[in-house]
């Protein structure tokens, strides 16, 4: 985990440069502890700020982000629902970057088709349970301040999920989005995506034995509330990862 204070994370951080500074360390640390062979930012908001580092001018190792494979995967809906309007739900770092937004745009896709929507402590919230009446709240607000937001009912509405906590609760935004009326709402969730990059079948069967190791390492504590509500969702897609964040390493020098 970079997160670097419990209770806090990087969107609540005043500067871009001070995100930057922060992630540089984390990813010196990894570069210093793990010798990585490749590192995947399953982070959006990360993803953006990892292209301000320092590290990301001279890196060590191969990084893979996830805001272009999002765009991957809007794009392939997309191609299924041409005249969708494109609603990204995301963190205020993600948003307020157009990371998104400006890769759509120079693939074609015109920029008053596009909507962000900046979903401030909505991550927090699903940590510490997807279904709460935390979580719903701050739903209800986001999802209709972005429907305020259509020139008109669309045919279709995409909505893309560009931020990785969001994925877990991916029933709940249909909840929502079925209370203001819209049934027949696309969803993308960019995270299968990601793993697909280095799950490729042409990768398959080139040893005939593997071994995987999972763990979990955190400069914060995790709190038992939050192992509940994320590991019980991980338990149906991973066992080994859901059984990795019950016995996280708890290392407050990690970076």
């Amino acid at each position: 985990s970079a997160l670097f204070k419990k209770g806090s994370g990087y969107n609540s951080l005043k500067s871009e440069e001070e995100k930057a500074r922060i992630f540089d360390k984390v990813l010196k640390a990894m570069q210093r502890r793990y010798h990585p062979d490749l590192l995947l930012i399953g982070c959006n908001t990360l993803s953006v700020v990892y292209h301000n580092t320092a590290f990301s001018r001279r890196p060590s190792f191969p990084v893979l982000g996830i805001v272009e494979t999002g765009v991957e995967a809007i794009q392939k809906k997309l191609a299924q629902f041409p005249q969708a309007t494109i609603i990204i739900f995301a963190t205020r770092t993600t948003i307020s970057s157009e990371a998104h937004q400006k890769l759509l745009v120079e693939q074609g896709v015109p920029a008053n088709k596009i909507i962000g929507q900046a979903c401030h402590k909505l991550a927090g919230a699903i940590n510490r349970g997807y279904d709460s009446e935390e979580t719903m709240t701050l739903l209800r607000k986001y999802i209709k301040e972005a429907l305020d937001k259509l020139q008109a009912p669309p045919e279709t509405i995409l909505a893309s999920l560009n931020c990785t906590d969001y994925g877990y609760a991916l029933d709940q935004f249909k909840q929502v989005f079925n209370e203001y009326g819209y049934s027949n709402v696309i969803f993308v969730d960019p995270n299968p995506f990601l793993a697909e990059k280095i799950l490729k079948p042409s990768l398959f069967n080139r040893f005939p034995r593997t071994e995987v190791a999972i763990e979990v390492v955190s400069k914060t504590p995790i709190t038992e509330k939050e192992i509940t509500s994320i590991g019980s969702l991980l338990e149906k897609i991973s066992p080994a990862t859901a059984s990795a964040l019950r016995n996280y390493t708890f290392n407050p020098k990690l970076f």
